[in-house]
């Protein structure tokens, strides 16, 4: 809590109002019907005064802890107001006649007590007045951070000390050169026409300013404008009513308030704050625990359910299997059916993303309407379902269910535009304990037959067998092992010769990636890739094959045979959208030239995401890289995406060149090609060149560029050195003929 910014409430200010007019009007009534006679109680005045020094001085402490705090100069003063005033009332007691002694202590005088007094009375006021106007009461006039807060408190408290302990002394001495009129008695009528007035004159302009700046509106000035009143009235009933009247007892009785107004105030905004607090903590306590039930709520949610179809995800599957195959007695057998639909890509690519998050609720919803009340309907990945049925009887009924399910699919589904979509599903079936004693074992084997009916065509169901198991289980140690390949460091790069078909010179060569286990040996890319793909792994190694080529490109050009190397990009990484900048950043830390790479893509990477593609490949092509359309031909969109891909070079697949030159079905397509490439002023190489005949067919045909086996096999950087040299020397020698022949 800051006393020092803390605002009064308006119902505090207006019982302030009430406080203060019943203080007057009991000043008043004391005065007028009290001002003489009473019992003389010499010891009510010490204790009176000692309560008045202990709150005045815990008074002092509050505001120099909030100035320490707060830093603001007008708080510095009032705290040296509290402080004078309680240095000062030791002396006045001591001094005061008939208390402790009758003359008082010191030798000192009527008049000495008097002057202090007054001195008290003017004090209290008068700082106030200079906390105002040097302080800048109520405004923000603050001490640098640099100030030293601790030194300055006890400068003042010092100085408030020492005045506290010469005030006698220098009263005492200021009392002999006082006129007789006025020495003698505490008051006589000099005095009293003298010192009532200036008090009230001080205290009025006191309270008048505090009122004027600050209108009350903070809890300190609420409190010293009620503090410094009833320092008037004591002044007022100290003058005008005799000592220990009953007026007299009712202005000791404000001159404690006074002191103790600020003390009692921060004591009640502290019991206030604390019952905010309290009732803060509680609110606090029971919103967050309405915030952790429905965080939980919602952290469950995004672990159990998927957000798209509301259905359970893999996770709330998974948990479902383990506890019925850990616990045979909530079902001695359970089934688990796994739909995978068929050709779903076409409906994304066709209608794009939403129309297909539709498809997908759609599909959710039927299959919700088709399963038992009891079965578990859960959406495994993108579009793959899993029904998870327990006690079906027989493998019949599980068959029934199967193709029950497949049925509510196969109706076509509403999409954008009024157009509908047609889809299928393949179907696997799993049953436990039969076909496997755990509930990975099952699922995988369930997801193994679906597999294997889109394998057979799609739209049709197979329950699990032994072959499946076989090879699930191979391709589960396939997956561990190419997991590992990259830490052991079991993949190298093979780099394939591309050829000038007229000048019979080397232009660039394909990397090929080559995985050497081992336990498998030389392990075919057509082997791993594709467990790569489907296994997430693809990212990764497509990430070292770009480091790797990059790195060997780097090493190439400082040996003065710089080589462009083309690098087959994959659908994942052209999805993925950090390629990009690791692309980008692997060239900057080789300092090779963007020129000396050439990224190679398939038309079915490329048909993937037809947007995403161009927007990746727009900017390798401004960036400097090569672009090639791998197998161009094999893809029924491919005269489309040669026209709007930023390609360069049309590299025709190697089906097309096997049949050459007598297969005339291939002969015509490789011609027609050739002539579109060429127009849209494209490179071709053709693939696959493995015979002399198909080389020189495909050079009076006017294709540029070469590859297969005829030229080079793929081989280690090494082996490629060697390579270029024999072939540097052979087509030097056969230019050399040729020379000499003319």
């Amino acid at each position: 809590m800051n006393l020092a910014t803390s605002e009064s409430t308006p119902g505090s200010r207006r019982n302030a109002l009430i406080a203060s007019a019943a203080m007057i009007a009991l000043a008043v009534g004391a005065t007028v019907f009290g001002r003489r006679g009473a019992v003389a109680i010499s010891t009510v005045l010490p204790l009176l005064v000692g309560c008045v020094i202990v709150s005045e001085m815990m008074s002092a402490y509050v505001l120099f802890a909030e100035f320490a705090r707060s830093r603001l100069i007008w708080l510095l003063f009032v705290a040296a107001a509290y402080s004078l005033t309680a240095t000062l009332t030791v002396p006045y007691i001591l001094t005061f006649p008939g208390v402790f002694v009758p003359s008082g202590l010191l030798g000192a005088t009527d008049q000495t007590a008097l002057q202090i007094w007054m001195l008290w009375h003017l004090a209290f006021p008068a700082i106030v007045l200079g906390a105002i106007f040097v302080g800048r009461l109520p405004h923000d006039a603050r001490l640098g951070r640099a100030s030293p807060v601790p030194r300055l408190i006890v400068l003042v408290l010092g100085a408030c000390v020492a005045l506290g302990c010469a005030a006698p002394f220098l009263s005492e001495a200021l009392g002999r050169y006082l006129p007789e009129l006025i020495r003698g008695r505490m008051f006589t009528p000099a005095t009293t026409v003298v010192v009532l007035p200036l008090i009230l004159l001080v205290d009025v302009l006191a309270l008048a300013m505090i009122y004027a700046r600050t209108r009350n509106r903070t809890v300190i000035s609420l409190w010293l404008f009620i503090a410094i009143l009833a320092s008037a009235l004591d002044a007022a009933m100290g003058v005008l009513c005799s000592r220990y009247s009953y007026g007299w007892y009712v202005g000791k009785a404000f001159l404690m308030l006074s002191s103790s107004v600020m003390l009692v105030g921060y004591i009640g905004e502290m019991g206030k704050l604390r019952s905010r607090l309290s009732r803060a903590d509680d609110d606090l306590r029971l919103t967050r625990a309405r915030e952790h039930h429905l965080a939980q709520e919602r952290v469950h949610r995004l672990v159990f359910y998927d957000e798209l179809t509301g259905l359970s995800n893999r996770n709330h599957l998974e948990e479902r299997l383990s506890t019925l195959a850990s616990a045979p007695q909530l079902g001695s057998n359970f089934t688990v059916i796994f739909l995978s639909l068929d050709k779903f890509k076409e409906v994304n690519d066709q209608f794009g993303h939403a129309a297909a998050d539709h498809v997908l609720i759609d599909v959710a919803a039927r299959l919700a309407g088709g399963v038992r009340r009891d079965d578990m309907l859960a959406r495994f990945s993108g579009d793959e379902f899993v029904v998870l049925a327990p006690s079906l009887p027989t493998a019949n009924a599980a068959e029934v269910l199967a193709e029950a399910l497949r049925e509510l699919i196969r109706a076509p589904f509403d999409v954008a535009d009024g157009g509908s979509a047609r889809i299928t599903a393949s179907v696997g079936i799993a049953m436990f304990p039969d076909d496997g004693t755990s509930a990975e074992a099952v699922l995988d084997n369930a997801d193994a037959a679906a597999r294997q009916a889109k394998r057979m065509g799609g739209n049709t169901t197979r329950f699990y067998s032994r072959e499946f198991f076989e090879e699930a289980r191979a391709r589960r140690r396939l997956q561990e092992d190419l997991s590992l390949a990259l830490l052991r460091d079991e993949f190298v790069l093979y780099y394939q010769p591309v050829l000038d078909l007229r000048t019979k010179e080397m232009v660039k060569v394909e990397a090929l990636i080559r995985w050497i286990n081992p336990e498998r040996g030389l392990v075919a890319p057509d082997a791993f890739i594709p467990v790569a793909e489907q296994s997430g792994l693809m990212q990764v190694i497509g990430y070292w094959v770009v480091e790797e080529a990059i790195r060997q490109s780097s090493q190439w050009t400082a040996s003065g045979t710089p080589t462009p190397i083309a690098v087959n990009v994959s659908a994942r990484q052209l999805d993925d959208r950090a390629f990009l900048d690791h692309l980008i950043r692997a060239l900057d830390e080789s300092h090779v030239r963007p020129s000396m790479l050439e990224l190679e893509i398939t038309e079915s990477a490329a048909m993937s995401d037809a947007s995403l593609a161009q927007d990746v490949l727009d900017q390798c092509r401004s960036l400097g890289l090569g672009i090639s359309l791998d197998d161009f031909g094999t893809y029924y969109s491919s005269l489309t995406y040669l026209k709007r891909l930023p390609i360069d070079t049309v590299k025709i697949d190697r089906s097309f060149i096997a049949g050459l030159p007598f297969v005339k079905s291939d002969a015509a397509i490789v011609v027609g090609i050739l002539g579109l490439a060429l127009a849209l002023d494209r490179k071709v190489v053709a693939e696959g060149i493995e015979t002399d005949h198909q080389r020189a067919w495909l050079e009076k045909a006017g294709c540029g560029y070469g590859q297969g086996y005829l030229f080079g096999r793929p081989m280690s950087a090494a082996a490629l050195l060697a390579w270029r040299e024999t072939r540097s020397a052979f087509v030097a020698t056969r230019g050399s003929a040729r020379h000499v022949a003319r």
